[in-house]
């Protein structure tokens, strides 16, 4: 028993890994989305011949996208080669970083709860069927999701004894996410929310450590900032991109017709066309409220949430299973995962996990505001599971029988 948990785990891990490199080798015509992937790897390589970082159009520099993600790509094939072995080794690292993340989901539910929850965490997340396909994606998703998990299991491990030097770990790790997907950019709030109201720091070491964050956030940000400011004349913290999926979230259900669609000049730039859009978009709302309160009130809390939370990122069938098998097991961890949160409310132990519920409310919010949709969901999945294993060792049978 002295290594149960750690072989299980390995085990998890191993079999899993060889579902994946299965697919990767036998079936990689099925891992491709046909939209962003295409143009992520297309950015890839044109950075690698002509030194510029740029998305869908090669006239101009893009600040469309953060950079992380492509340098990445550009960086896989710059050693392996552009082309079809390129594509293969990125798929294969993506699939070493999956496994990492299963490990990662493992050590935090061992660090807040134990060793079973640890365990029944780790073969659920293994298991979820998306993620056996989505490390086959040329996608931001792998790689943050893999990013998303290190910084919170690093968040809660050094929590109890939080110091500036291990401040500035995190910070590391904080911006290197950021520089995949700016959707966690304002992750050190909530992470100094929750060490002031649970680990009781004084509101004196917050503000500190806020501080150190913030410094080493705008050195780390400056080249891309002057980057930014150089091809565009004007301050772009992370991107300019927020126009279009704002846009397309004031149409309720994403449904447009000849009759509801707003139509627009696009700009010179993508720039331009990005606040165009943005202004569009902010007079649909305002427009959308005034004269239909009710219905887009639901839209933007209830009716985005839904398609937030209610269905996976799986969209190509994958090894006989099925999307509707996806589906179930998928709100099988939702409703797990509430349990587990709603359960830890009524005996008082919600808030020695209470960051994961606090990052999980915010990706929802920032989707919400502007679009929402089961790919973006995909990185929290692996965070919520976390809980699963909570809830079944809170039963007392499945205790017992570990």
């Amino acid at each position: 028993m002295k290594y149960f948990y750690r072989i299980s785990v390995a085990v998890f891990v191993l079999i899993t890994t060889i579902i994946k490199l299965i697919l990767v080798f036998k079936s990689p015509e099925k891992l491709s989305v046909h939209s962003d992937d295409i143009n992520y790897y297309i950015s890839a390589v044109y950075f690698l011949k002509k030194g510029v970082l740029t998305y869908r159009t090669f006239n101009e520099a893009t600040v469309f996208i953060m950079p992380l993600y492509p340098l990445f790509l550009s960086g896989v094939l710059k050693i392996f080669g552009i082309g079809f072995w390129g594509l293969q080794a990125i798929r294969i690292i993506q699939t070493g970083l999956s496994a990492l993340s299963i490990l990662f989901v493992y050590l935090t539910a061992k660090k807040l709860f134990n060793k079973k929850a640890g365990l029944i965490s780790a073969g659920i997340f293994s298991f979820y069927p998306p993620n056996l396909i989505t490390p086959g994606y040329i996608l931001t998703e792998c790689l943050f999701t893999f990013l998303l998990l290190v910084l919170i299991y690093f968040s809660f491990k050094f929590a109890d004894n939080l110091s500036i030097s291990k401040v500035v770990i995190l910070s590391l790790i904080w911006i290197i996410a950021v520089f995949c997907r700016p959707t966690v950019l304002f992750y050190p709030c909530f992470y100094l929310l929750y060490i002031f109201i649970n680990k009781y720091y004084r509101l004196s070491q917050c503000i500190k450590f806020g501080i150190t964050m913030a410094l080493i956030f705008i050195l780390s940000a400056l080249p891309w900032w002057v980057r930014n400011y150089n091809e565009y004349q004007t301050f772009i913290p992370l991107t300019a991109s927020s126009g279009n999926p704002l846009l397309q979230g004031t149409y309720i259900n994403y449904l447009q017709t000849p009759d509801n669609t707003t139509n627009y000049e696009v700009g010179k730039t993508a720039l331009e066309t990005d606040n165009i859009e943005r202004n569009v978009a902010y007079k649909r709302i305002r427009e959308g409220f005034r004269n239909h309160f009710l219905k887009y009130l639901c839209w933007y809390t209830a009716g985005k949430t839904f398609y937030f939370w209610a269905l996976p990122f799986y969209w190509t069938d994958v090894m006989g299973i099925s999307y509707w098998l996806a589906v179930i097991y998928h709100i099988f961890i939702v409703i797990t995962a509430s349990y587990a949160v709603f359960k830890g409310v009524k005996e008082r132990l919600f808030m020695k996990s209470s960051l994961i519920v606090f990052i999980a409310l915010y990706f929802n919010f920032v989707h919400c505001v502007y679009m929402s949709f089961d790919r973006y969901a995909y990185p929290i999945i692996g965070v919520i599971c976390i809980y699963c294993g909570a809830a079944f060792v809170s039963c007392k049978k499945i205790k017992n029988k570990f």
